[in-house]
């Protein structure tokens, strides 16, 4: 029998690719055909018996240079597309053109919602991507992540066992695997027309707009969501609110060589902020939530190197554990006063929300970080849950476990098949979104709140 190594031997490089079947390494035509047709890449996806038998080793890989992508091509293989997308929040048209003709060419009835946001180039086509089996798109239920990510974009790598690049886990490794999971249960004859839609946003990691665009949209109420971000595979059982601040320095320029005649901006911050960082230990400790945290997002000012800088802003975020109006009256009181520094709130805020979760299932976890859940104004059961740990997003070594997306594809088809059939018993823990907005809105219209927030969030630190 002919043996083919699964896996490159060569040393981990941003330009090794996902399946060494295809490397640079020699192997003959015949040999490639072979591995191909077994493994039925020109058809169905390969199952992981055949691809066992074209490694010649276990589906468990007791080989230590076996490639776990071959136990799911299909999987890895689409992550592996949508990695190759650079879909930075703002521009994420290459991601959603790619999803709809996918989603299309697997029989789905494709919707692309356009989203607009005054404070973004109008010419940019921006769409959420909404799917569905035949006609019926008021489904039950709706699995759901976004299409953006963080700055800066780099291209995918991998080894045997786990896959980088720029939305590696936050989120493109839970889509893969939602997708992949939805796509079975069809080919099963377990999905039927109105159980369940797929919805992808953009915008979620700076804007929020796509997720406010489709809720404003909705005429009905679908009875469950689930969406995907990494929780590590646990069940989140809710995440922290959040508080966008900036503080603007306002100086007096001068010649850079006579700096004691200018008052420089920068180096007021440079005062300011520890001192703001030093309210921490101030906040209250929620039993449920855990601790508050103020991080620095962004710093900028100066223009020139020949002169003392004038003016100099910062943004932080704060990730709250209780009422974000609470964090943020304990900062106006406890934050030193100066007739040079203004410190305001950019954006409105986000409280800390609990999710629903699922009765003797997967493992349970807080998570740290915010979502696009939070501006999901809908009252029905929320979930929380997907792959890859926020340890390693928005980093430059963000990464996914192979093994752990194998894993969700199971567990995405337990959810979306249990919830359904009522083998799975959700508890109804969840509470419903709120926020401490800037102003009063109780006059404004769903769009005039909608510009506003998109207006003052078109700078800095994202809600999520």
């Amino acid at each position: 029998m002919v043996i083919l190594d699964p896996a490159s031997t060569l040393p981990y490089n941003p330009t090794t690719p996902l399946f060494p079947l295809f490397s640079t390494r020699t192997y003959s035509l015949d040999l490639k055909l072979q591995v191909l047709r077994k493994m039925k890449i020109f058809g169905v996806a390969a199952t992981v018996a055949a691809c066992a038998s074209c490694v010649g080793a276990s589906p468990l890989g007791t080989r230590n240079n076996y490639n776990v992508s071959l136990e799911n091509p299909a999987l890895f293989s689409l992550h592996w597309q949508m990695l190759e997308k650079n879909s930075t929040s703002g521009y994420e048209t290459p991601m959603v053109d790619f999803l709809a003709g996918f989603l299309r060419s697997k029989g789905l009835t494709v919707e692309l919602q356009p989203v607009s946001n005054p404070t973004l180039d109008p010419n940019v086509r921006r769409e959420n991507v909404y799917a569905y089996m035949g006609s019926n798109r008021q489904c039950k239920m709706i699995v759901n992540s976004h299409t953006d990510t963080v700055p800066p974009y780099y291209p995918p790598s991998d080894n045997n066992t786990d896959i980088f690049g720029r939305g590696a886990n936050d989120a493109k490794g839970s889509i893969a695997c939602q997708i992949t999971a939805y796509l079975a249960l069809m080919e099963e004859g377990v999905l039927k027309e109105g159980d369940v839609c797929l919805l992808y946003d953009v915008g979620e990691e700076r804007y929020g707009d796509g997720m406010a665009a489709f809720v404003e949209s909705l005429d009905w109420t679908p009875k469950y969501i689930l969406t995907g971000e990494p929780t590590e595979s646990y069940q989140a059982t809710g995440h922290k609110g959040s508080i966008n601040m900036v503080v603007n320095s306002t100086g007096l320029t001068s010649h850079s060589s006579v700096p004691q005649y200018g008052r420089n901006a920068i180096l007021q911050l440079f005062d300011y902020i520890p001192k703001l960082l030093n309210i921490q230990p101030k906040f209250p400790v929620d039993p449920f939530h855990g601790n508050t945290s103020i991080s620095l997002s962004s710093l900028m000012g100066g223009s020139i190197s020949n002169a003392v800088p004038d003016k100099a802003v910062a943004v932080l975020n704060a990730r709250t554990g209780v009422p974000s109006k609470q964090i943020w009256d304990i900062i106006k009181a406890n934050v030193p006063h100066s007739q040079y520094i203004d410190l305001y709130r950019q954006s409105a805020s986000s409280n800390p929300l609990k999710f629903d979760v699922i009765k003797d299932w997967l493992p349970k976890k807080i998570m740290p970080y915010g979502t696009d859940l939070g501006g999901w104004y809908v009252k029905n059961l929320k979930f929380l849950l997907g792959v890859g740990s926020i340890a390693t997003a928005h980093s430059m070594h963000e990464v996914v476990s192979k093994r752990e997306m194998l894993h969700a594809v199971q567990y995405y088809k337990q959810f979306m098949q249990g919830v359904l059939n009522g083998t799975l018993t959700p508890i109804a823990n969840g509470t419903y979104p709120s926020s401490y907005e800037l102003s009063d809105t109780s006059k404004m219209s769903k769009r005039e709140i909608l510009l506003e927030r998109q207006k003052i969030r078109s700078f800095g630190g994202c809600m999520h």
